[in-house]
């Protein structure tokens, strides 16, 4: 949750500012600590706002044992419909963007042989001109997305955002709060979507090379590509063309490793003719967001709506075994279960990429069926959301209805807990099953404020508390007293 600094004053609605005092064992600390509060109480004043003055309770922390800040009621948005949920929690991916056409790892007699998207294809495929940024239209779609969202969105306020470093989440985050128009505390965090430097105690967690292939191999044995799949294949085969690698649809799909670097290490990875045709799907994908011709004009948008199930099975067999997820996606899957435990209020946006949604779609055993795309699609501009109320959680999966225009409307649908049969489930639950889909070791959060901003109605202070903030009140009161007879000489 973000917080006011000590001392600092909040923001007013224009009616009324809270003081919140909590207790110290120090007298010294207590009277500054009092000034400061009259000084907050006395502008509150002289600017027409009504008083509210509230115990506190102390932070559990070492260097702080009081805290006094004005903390406003929450403003309203009147051009954003109020929400009935406490809190929203929502994974985003990023704009379409470029993609390079050298990606490909099938391999021929155990080595990559032809690695080039035009070793599978009659025709050439043409450079995106951004590199891997976001493509032009794509940005002006997620800024659609955004403007969609203030009126249908529903999202809890206030609204804080957690972005990737990368220029295709920065665009991304800069282009949807245009959209939205919305103000927000932002902040960009790499860690928390990509484990890039994992500690020497997560390190010593990783399953091994060997150990990730087996896992990744007995995951894609429960779950076989889906019965179309093999049509699906021919489908694009044909529409590709003949190029220099021959008919490459015979090459099946097996569990290879490719190494991350260091101190990260390997990571299991699908490879043969299931990654060819996720590569080439997924590149048209990106040329359709664009504006671009795709499928060299031989294809339109609604078969490629349906072509995309290879990419969504292939990406579900990278990101979806468990030695998979818990390692790499702790992050994320501590952070959810975090701002659940801290019951945060008001929507946590987090701009990050289709891996991030995929493992917490492992870690909490979710399907979603975004019509007309396959199930379990990731797209561009896609949202995984939880929304709370109260001790229950709801999920649903928001999605472009299609990337033909840039008007930015989005579709919503369940996305189904395995453990339930619904989309609704525990918040318990929910945190249960985040921690034990992760690694705690390997768990990197953003930085937390170090202040608390506001106190749960149902805390309560012990006798010794409330005889030390009945003095302090005293003081205040004296304090306030003195200044308003000082006024009327």
């Amino acid at each position: 949750m973000y917080e006011p600094l000590v001392g600092q004053a909040g923001e007013s609605d224009g009616s009324s500012c809270d003081v919140a005092i909590t207790k110290t064992p120090k007298l010294k600390t207590a009277l500054r600590r009092v000034a400061a509060a009259a000084s907050l109480a006395i502008g509150c004043g002289l600017l027409g706002h009504t008083v509210m003055l509230r115990p506190g309770v102390g932070r559990q922390s070492a260097d702080a044992d009081l805290m006094l800040a004005a903390a406003p009621k929450s403003r309203s948005n009147s051009s954003m419909p109020a929400s009935d949920d406490e809190a929203s929690l929502i994974i985003m991916r990023h704009c379409a963007r470029g993609m390079l056409a050298g990606s490909v790892k099938a391999p021929v007699d155990g080595a990559y042989k032809y690695t080039k998207l035009d070793d599978y294809s009659s025709e050439s495929w043409k450079d995106f001109p951004e590199g891997e940024a976001c493509l032009s239209r794509g940005a002006d779609i997620i800024e659609a997305q955004g403007h969609f969202f203030k009126s249908h969105g529903n999202l809890p306020l206030p609204l804080r955002v957690t972005a990737d470093t990368y220029p295709r989440n920065r665009m991304t985050t800069d282009r949807f709060l245009k959209g939205l128009q919305l103000q927000s505390d932002s902040q960009f965090f790499h860690d928390l979507f990509i484990q890039s430097e994992p500690g020497v105690s997560c390190v010593l967690e990783h399953p091994g090379k060997e150990a990730m292939v087996k896992n990744a191999t007995e995951h894609m044995q429960a779950n076989p590509p889906p019965a179309e799949y093999q049509g699906y294949l021919q489908k694009l085969y044909k529409l590709l063309g003949n190029g220099t690698a021959g008919d490459w649809t015979d090459q099946g799909c097996s569990i290879d490793s490719i190494f991350l670097g260091l101190p990260v290490g390997y990571t299991s990875y699908p490879v043969g003719a299931c990654q060819i045709a996720a590569v080439a799907t997924e590149y048209m994908l990106m040329q359709w967001g664009g504006g671009f011709d795709f499928a060299w004009g031989h294809m339109e948008g609604s078969e490629l709506e349906k072509l995309l199930l290879v990419h969504s099975w292939w990406f579900y067999q990278w990101w979806g075994p468990v030695d998979v997820y818990k390692f790499f996606g702790a992050s994320m899957a501590r952070e959810l279960a975090a701002k659940v435990s801290e019951q945060t209020t008001g929507t946590n946006l987090y701009m990050g990429h289709d891996a991030n949604i995929m493992m917490i779609k492992g870690a909490l055993g979710l399907r979603w069926e975004p019509e007309p795309f396959p199930a379990n699609s990731t797209i561009p501009g896609c949202m995984l959301r939880f929304d709370r109320n109260g001790k229950v959680i709801t999920a649903s999966f928001w999605y472009p209805k299609t990337f033909s225009d840039t008007k930015g409307e989005m579709l919503s649908v369940p996305a189904i807990f395995a453990s339930t049969a619904s989309n609704k489930i525990s918040a318990s639950s929910f945190e249960h099953l985040l921690k034990h889909g992760s690694i705690e070791v390997c768990a990197t959060l953003p930085p937390r404020p170090k202040a608390k901003a506001e106190v749960k109605k149902t805390e309560t202070t012990s006798e010794e508390d409330q005889a030390g903030l009945a003095s302090l009140v005293g003081a205040l009161a004296f304090i306030l007293f003195s200044v308003w007879m000082s006024t009327r000489k």
